[in-house]
C-alpha cells in the first residue's frame, strides 16, 4: 500500500470513535489493492479510493463517506477521478 493509505489508517487508529474499525478497513484496502492486480474493475475502484484517501482537503469522516459511496455505486463507472468522486 502507499504512504497515503498508511497515513489514512494511522488517522483512523488515532480517532477514538473509529479506532476499533481501523484494522478491518486496512484489511479491506489491502485486499482491494491485491485484487487490483487481477481485475481492471478493482484497479479502477482502488485508484478512486486512493485518490479520495490521499486528498488533503477533506476530513477523515468525509473520506470514509466518499469511500462508502464509491463501493456502493451501481454498475461500472467511467470518467475522470474528479468526475467519479466529485472532488
Amino acid at each position: 500500500m502507499s504512504a497515503a493509505v498508511d497515513r489514512f489508517i494511522d488517522e483512523l487508529r488515532a480517532d477514538p470513535g473509529l479506532a476499533a474499525s481501523a484494522q478491518s478497513i486496512a484489511d479491506c484496502i489491502a485486499r482491494l489493492d491485491f485484487e487490483a492486480a487481477l481485475s481492471s474493475d478493482a484497479a479502477g475502484l482502488y485508484e478512486c479510493m486512493h485518490y479520495v484517501i490521499a486528498h488533503p482537503h477533506h476530513t477523515l469522516l468525509e473520506k470514509l463517506e466518499q469511500c462508502h459511496r464509491l463501493v456502493t455505486l451501481p454498475g461500472r463507472q467511467s470518467g475522470t477521478l474528479r468526475g467519479i468522486t466529485g472532488w
